[in-house]
């Protein structure tokens, strides 16, 4: 059984209809395909109007798994929230199912001191295994939380291929026109984001298209760089993913400023950005490091470097067969590699072992 933040019951129907890649669903997909009986749980809908509230959702997703607990083999949380109800559970022995547990922002500042950190020290060791989508975090969550190192895992995250594909690019390109290749894109929706470094690295004459949350758009409207390039910046917000990917498509290069945390951020645009064989300028931090490889799939610039980012970005801008050529190997990089379909075959190996410990 898959758990997640909230009722995800609308983002399954979304992926049935085509309208979202696999990979907003963490896996459950791909899990069928490898032949397992995933779920979800189901909200009838009497009790809708009580879990429209992400607390009372996690709550009554945690009480259906004990319920049902016969039914499953092992419980997959895809956030550390969705887990924490269940390894409460667990902790007072209500609970004996193994669960699994994604760690996207355990490492956040937010959970590393006072009553959080004690909270997550004392059930985290109720989980079978944590995963983490980057290596250098399994060493830091042994840290922080006391954790044994054989509960922890590394496991790539994984994007949808299909939905994202240079294939995919040239299709949406013929049915929309051809490319503008007019602007630069930057994407981003949480406390990782440098934007503060892009706005001053933006070269004069790019334009720039940044899709964003209203953490990080407060702080670029406070910018005075921002001010001064006005003229030549959009700001979007809440952009189906269907138009993310048009905008993708059309942009000349995308920029991914990062500052140097040690919780996710960055992964999931950067990936899908490969994917369609666009060229990614991105801060080299420990949280995407592991999606560089050795080859040359994107171009790395050293986080908080306004000199470095503008040199790359004109550079890039000003070479269009170099960017052709890292966005191809970027797209096979991530197709061997990086698919939704690997990440699962990772998740099975890592509950096979689970299950059958026990």
């Amino acid at each position: 059984m898959f758990l997640y933040n909230a009722d995800w019951s609308g983002e399954v129907r979304d992926y049935q209809r085509g309208c979202v890649p696999s990979h907003r669903l963490f896996g459950l997909a791909e899990m069928t395909k490898l032949g397992h009986a995933a779920s979800i749980c189901p909200c009838p809908p009497r009790f809708a109007k009580y879990t429209k509230n992400p607390l009372r959702w996690r709550l009554y997703q945690a009480i259906y798994a004990t319920w049902h607990r016969r039914r499953f083999d092992a419980l997959i949380a895809t956030h550390e929230a969705a887990a924490l109800p269940l390894l409460l559970l667990k902790r007072i022995g209500l609970l004996r199912t193994p669960v699994l547990v994604i760690g996207v922002a355990l490492l956040h500042p937010r959970n590393l001191r006072g009553v959080r950190k004690l909270l997550w020290r004392w059930l985290l060791p109720r989980a079978e295994m944590i995963v983490s989508y980057a290596s250098a975090q399994v060493d830091w969550l042994a840290s922080e939380f006391s954790l044994d190192r054989n509960r922890l895992a590394f496991v790539p995250l994984g994007v949808d291929t299909e939905f994202f594909s240079e294939r995919r690019a040239e299709t949406i390109a013929a049915e929309n026109g051809s490319l503008s290749a007019a602007y630069c894109i930057s994407v981003g929706t949480n406390e990782g984001k440098d934007f503060a470094t892009l706005l001053a690295a933006l070269p004069e004459s790019i334009r720039l298209t940044i899709v964003t949350d209203d953490h990080n758009a407060g702080l670029i409207e406070r910018s005075t760089d921002y001010a001064c390039r006005r003229d030549r910046i959009e700001m979007l917000q809440n952009v189906p993913i269907e138009r993310l990917r048009t905008l993708y498509r059309d942009a000349a290069v995308h920029i991914i400023p990062l500052l140097e945390s040690r919780f996710s951020s960055g992964q999931t645009v950067l990936l899908e950005n490969m994917a369609m064989g666009k060229t990614v300028i991105v801060s080299d931090t420990s949280a995407v490091r592991d999606y560089l490889g050795l080859s040359e799939t994107a171009i790395v610039v050293q986080p908080g470097d306004v000199t470095q980012m503008r040199e790359h970005i004109a550079g890039a801008i000003g070479d269009p067969i170099r960017c052709r050529a890292v966005g191809t190997r970027a797209a096979a990089e991530v197709r061997e590699k990086y698919s939704a379909l690997a990440t699962a075959g990772k998740i099975e190996v890592l509950l096979q072992a689970i299950v059958n410990s026990r």
